[in-house]
C-alpha cells in the first residue's frame, strides 16, 4: 500500500534551473547577462524575509532593522 503523505512523486526542484525544459529549444549556447542594480534611496531590505521593497511597504523599524508589510501582519 503506497504511503499517501510521503509526496515523493510530487517533488518538483524548483532551484534548479537545469530541470525546466523548453520543448525543442537547445538554449546550451545562451549566455545570461544580470544587471544587478544597488538598493535606491526609496528602497530598503526587510530583515524578516531579505526581500527589498518600495518605503510604502514600511511598516516598522524593528530592533534588527526595518519591517516589511507583509512580515508584520
Amino acid at each position: 500500500m503506497p504511503n499517501s503523505k510521503s509526496g515523493a512523486g510530487d517533488v518538483e526542484d524548483s532551484d534548479n534551473p537545469t530541470a525546466f525544459e523548453l520543448p525543442g529549444a537547445d538554449l546550451s549556447d545562451v549566455e545570461d547577462v544580470i544587471v544587478v542594480l544597488p538598493a535606491q534611496q526609496d528602497e530598503f531590505t526587510c530583515m524578516s524575509c531579505f526581500l527589498v521593497k518600495h518605503r510604502s511597504q514600511l511598516d516598522h523599524e524593528g530592533p534588527d532593522g526595518p519591517i516589511c508589510r507583509e512580515c508584520a501582519a
